[in-house]
């Protein structure tokens, strides 16, 4: 099976995922919070490729290095959308 597919079926299981969650918390975004969730989304997935991508080349160090720092920028993303989070 193609990995792009299952990558994708799960990026749409976690967005509509998120939309209920914060549906059922009351919580509206405004446009730049979405585009900071996106961002962080690419982040966070440009660290998990950068990581398969060094561990098939025998350079695991770098990869668990770089999929660090874009776990540390993907939280930091994301607890600045969640604290600016208006209740509905």
């Amino acid at each position: 099976m193609n990995a792009g597919l299952i990558i994708g079926a799960g990026l749409v299981l976690a967005i509509m995922g998120f939309g209920a969650f914060a549906q059922d918390k009351g919580w509206k975004f405004a446009w730049w919070q979405w585009l900071l969730l996106a961002l962080a989304t690419a982040v966070f997935l440009y660290g998990v490729a950068f990581l398969g991508t060094s561990i098939g080349e025998d350079t695991a160090g770098a990869g668990w290095f770089m999929f660090g720092i874009a776990l540390v920028i993907t939280v930091i993303l994301g607890a600045i959308v969640g604290r600016t989070a208006r209740r509905a």
